[in-house]
């Protein structure tokens, strides 16, 4: 079998960072700067149908809560506030996720470990900010945190569900998007990967279990259900001999 790329997401896939890292960044970001607001589990969870941070806080103000806008001139993911608010709940997500809190998902090394040791290449791809990806990156996979390429945030002007920056990570790496597996654990990511032209492997987390995952070409409650040779390697096109 020839080499591939396994470009996989971080929030969610590598680790269960949204329900607790994200959200509890969030909600800390908001008291510090003085606004009335808690994202529970549960509303966090529909939050989370919008990529992006900053386009995620500007959804909630807008259509869930636009009372705790503190401000006249309305929220945008380009409001001076926003952007403040974003940067903090940056910093505190950066300082639980070097905290060692929270542990990689299972299967998830041993997923990247048997990529390697085939020679393929590796990437994360995140519409989170840069930093707090790495943070993830370097904290809990440091074996691997200099073989693993990072494209996350606004490299790309458009969040998944659109594909920019699957088509951005197939580019940089050289790797042709049939050649590309994709490992996601949400809906939005999963149609990114799709769109990409590439084969999407499912690892659901706590926020997808109940969700419908069509399109993928294979759905797991955890990557520790992955073999690489037999569920991963599989699905790259086998090149027929003329």
């Amino acid at each position: 079998v020839g080499s591939g790329a396994l470009l996989l997401d971080c929030d969610g896939t590598l680790a269960e960072t949204e329900r607790d890292g994200h959200r509890l960044a969030f909600n800390k970001a908001f008291k510090e700067k003085n606004f009335d607001v808690e994202w529970d589990v549960e509303l966090y969870g529909e939050l989370l149908s919008t990529g992006g941070g900053k386009e995620r806080m500007t959804r909630y103000f807008k259509d869930y809560n636009p009372d705790a806008w503190i401000l006249e001139d309305p929220p945008a993911k380009d409001h001076p506030l926003i952007m403040e608010l974003h940067e903090l709940k940056t910093k505190i997500f950066m300082d639980i996720v070097k905290s060692g809190e929270l542990p990689l998902r299972e299967g998830i090394k041993d997923l990247i470990t048997a990529a390697d040791a085939a020679g393929w290449k590796l990437a994360v791809c995140s519409t989170s900010n840069e930093d707090s990806v790495k943070a993830v990156v370097d904290t809990m996979l440091p074996d691997y945190a200099s073989k693993l390429t990072i494209f996350a945030g606004d490299v790309v002007p458009e969040k998944k569900p659109d594909p920019a920056i699957y088509n951005l990570a197939a580019k940089k790496l050289g790797v042709a998007p049939m050649r590309c597996v994709v490992v996601e654990d949400t809906a939005i990511g999963a149609t990114a990967g799709k769109a990409a032209n590439m084969k999407v492997v499912v690892t659901k987390s706590v926020y997808t279990s109940k969700e419908l995952f069509s399109d993928a070409d294979v759905v797991v409650e955890s990557a520790s259900e992955l073999d690489f040779t037999k569920d991963i390697a599989k699905l790259l096109p086998v090149l027929e001999m003329v």
